[in-house]
């Protein structure tokens, strides 16, 4: 089975911004007790780096 794909090979890479290096977490959110599965600091974290 062979699928035939069509590609734009004149299409133009663009980059994003880089990801943070680091980022601060403020006391009152890492110990408010409003993270409370342990998926919910990964989620914060990421989006930190990301913005």
């Amino acid at each position: 089975m062979s699928e035939r794909h069509d590609f734009d090979l004149a299409a133009t890479i663009v980059r994003g911004q880089a990801p943070a290096r680091a980022v601060t977490v403020q006391r009152a959110v890492a110990f408010s007790g409003r993270l409370t599965h342990q998926l919910d600091y990964v989620v914060y974290l990421h989006v930190l780096f990301a913005k």
